[in-house]
């Protein structure tokens, strides 16, 4: 049977296998582990998928094993070592799964010197002289986790790029966001993305684990950092939007457009008959970029009809046109008015224009439509279709 062996210098002891919630690495930032509690969940969930680990600290053997007990109208196994009954039910840690066993272990062994990470086949299963050895069954689940190695752990990855807040490693191929802490997987994040993070110190919780809004503001503090217009690119054409909240990300901005790169947004290329060009940028990024003359102005360009180019010459006076661009993409209906003064205004429930416009043509009219929401306006009504 195939094994993965994890070892490291060091002796562990029955004793690090039975105190919960001890940790003498806590408040140490230069160490993974913090909590205390790891190992034991991690040694349970492996339990509990057929892979129990073999453990070795020197040359002595601290076997590992399961006690039936009954716990009001249930019978429950708990984690026994050298034969004493712990406290601990192999369900313990209900939130991991497999690689999260796999990455506690390999973490504690790094925590430590000289740690390395093998799989053999019948391996001899026995310790050495001043060290600590796992030998943990590869059953499928373990398989997998094996396979993807590198979703897991960065430490044979190389960086795409890197600044004093973080690294980040692109992939050939889009797949869920890994974030790494230590170079160790930190997330279980299912948005799809063309890069992944690594970052020293970002916050984790007891399954070591760091929180949707850790992980936000990590990413957008890496993003703040971003010196290089190339890279800033980058992110670009994998579509990660980022808003230029640095003087470092405006100046990038700024070089791009200057160089001619083109830009829209996702609300100018979803409203309707839009002939939008460019690369899609944030809505904060594209409005510093027309506040400061870098792009055409995006309501001048839109009276002018020039977002509308691929009607041009359409001179189809009748207004269902208008009506069903309306419907379409606005999800009201078109309400024509009679009034003292022009209209042209987005209600509730209706789009209310006046008679002041009938003259115009269906053209015109969806300009007109466009300009009256305000660019703000339309892309928040436009995301929120």
């Amino acid at each position: 049977m195939n094994y993965l062996i994890i070892s490291n210098t060091g002796l562990i002891t029955p004793q690090d296998l039975l105190i919960f919630g001890k940790s003498v690495k806590r408040g140490d930032e230069t160490k993974i582990g913090q909590f205390g509690s790891g190992l034991v969940y991690a040694l349970c969930k492996l339990i509990s998928i057929g892979a129990t680990p073999r453990i070795f600290s020197g040359t002595s053997e601290i076997t590992l094993g399961t006690y039936e007990t009954q716990y009001r109208d249930t019978v429950t196994k708990m984690l026994t070592v050298d034969g004493k009954v712990t406290n601990y039910s192999i369900e313990a840690g209900p939130k991991w799964k497999p690689w999260m066993a796999i990455r506690e272990i390999v973490s504690n062994a790094i925590d430590e010197q000289d740690h390395k990470t093998v799989t053999r086949f019948n391996p001899e299963i026995k310790g050495e002289e001043g060290k600590t050895f796992f030998f943990i069954p590869m059953v499928e689940e373990l398989h997998k986790v094996m396979q993807n190695f590198q979703n897991y752990f960065a430490f044979e990855r190389t960086p795409y790029a890197y600044n004093s807040s973080g690294a980040i490693y692109k992939k050939e191929n889009i797949s869920p966001l890994v974030i790494y802490r230590k170079g160790i997987r930190c997330s279980d994040e299912s948005r799809m993305t063309r890069f992944d993070y690594s970052f020293e110190n970002i916050e984790i919780d007891e399954n070591r684990l760091a929180s949707s809004s850790k992980i936000h503001y990590a990413m957008n503090k890496f993003h703040n950092s971003i010196e290089d217009p190339e890279l800033l690119l980058e992110f670009i054409k994998a579509e990660i939007m980022i808003d230029p909240d640095s003087n470092s990300l405006k100046k990038c901005y700024t070089t791009l457009a200057n160089n001619g790169i083109k830009f829209t947004t996702k609300a100018i290329v979803r409203i309707g008959g839009l002939c939008a060009e460019g690369l899609i940028i944030s809505g904060a990024a594209y409005s510093y970029l027309e506040k400061n003359n870098c792009i055409e102005d995006t309501v001048s360009k839109t009276r002018s009809g020039t977002f509308f180019r691929e009607l041009e010459g359409n001179e189809i006076p009748e207004r269902k046109e208008v009506e069903e661009f309306v419907e379409k993409y606005l999800k009201v209906p078109l309400v024509w008015v009679n009034s003292s003064g022009s209209i042209s205004s987005l209600q509730e429930d209706k789009y209310v224009i006046s008679k002041d416009y009938e003259n115009y043509s269906n053209l015109q009219l969806k300009g007109k439509i466009v300009y009256s929401l305000g660019l703000g306006d339309a892309e928040k009504f436009v995301l929120a279709l």
